[in-house]
């Protein structure tokens, strides 16, 4: 870009990257049917680094963007998501995990790549997609009703095909997908840490400076892992709470969570 010379502070740069993500999200809006053709995983991801991104004003605007998008509200206010038409895409629906605060303050915490954190926004958003799978349910059902209704073929095409675009659930596999190729997910870095550890304690010299590394690696990998449990609280928490205080889905979310896991092995 010709203009990129005089873009070279980290204010203007973090404007270009808060419009980017926001206007890249406003065209995945379903109404307009752009997004299963244009937004390739590799794109994904990359929109996704928004919510995990070192200025707090560009994390914010990007997690109220998706807030919107999951309730139906401003730019995506089109009839809302019950009549399924217009649901978002359960990717999206993942993207949560990224929405949690580290444990930091208003600080950056490498546990959550680096975030900035925003405070009471990150809540909210994590409440908009309670709403949004609370929605998603009873569009689910009702659609279930209405294939039933239309005869055995209409059901098989709901159970093949309908199911896996509206039932929330099956935002977690993309979920764990999403984790699975951060560098800060203690999954894909536990082998680093197991070997930095083997090294340190066979080495014959136990220094102080080698005591130091050891504590280093273990509270770092604690920290990840407290992170990665907070990460997944922030979508299964509004999973099991849609269903109420006679939820049902536990075993399938654990069961789910099993086989996925055995598929992004570090090894």
């Amino acid at each position: 870009n010709r203009e990129r010379k005089h873009c070279d502070s980290v204010d203007e740069r973090a404007a270009l990257r808060r419009c980017a993500a926001v206007h890249l999200l406003r065209l995945c809006d379903m109404s307009l049917q752009l997004e299963g053709t244009y937004l390739k995983p590799g794109m994904w991801h990359v929109l996704s680094s928004a919510f995990l991104d070192e200025e707090r004003s560009v994390r914010e605007s990007a997690m109220e963007e998706l807030s919107m998008m999951l309730t139906g509200q401003g730019k995506y206010r089109h009839g809302g998501i019950a009549s399924g038409s217009f649901a978002p895409n359960l990717r999206f629906v993942s993207l949560i995990v990224l929405c949690a605060d580290s444990e930091h303050g208003h600080g950056h915490s490498a546990a959550n790549g680096d975030a900035a954190n925003v405070g009471r926004r990150s809540t909210s958003t994590k409440n908009a997609a309670l709403q949004c799978i609370s929605t998603l349910r009873r569009t689910c059902e009702s659609t279930l009703a209405q294939c039933r209704a239309l005869g055995r073929e209409a059901e098989k095409n709901f159970e093949n095909r309908l199911k896996m675009m509206l039932m929330p659930e099956f935002a977690v596999p993309y979920a764990l997908h999403l984790l699975a190729f951060r560098r800060e997910t203690p999954s894909a870095g536990a082998a680093e840490a197991s070997a930095t550890l083997t090294q340190i304690s066979q080495s014959s010299d136990r220094s102080d400076d080698n005591e130091d590394k050891e504590e280093f690696v273990i509270a770092n990998e604690e920290a990840r892992q407290k992170m990665l449990r907070k990460r997944l609280k922030w979508l299964f928490e509004p999973l099991v709470q849609s269903l109420g205080e006679g939820a049902d889905n536990i075993s399938f979310l654990l069961r789910m969570t099993e086989l996925l896991g055995s598929k992004y092995n570090a090894n």
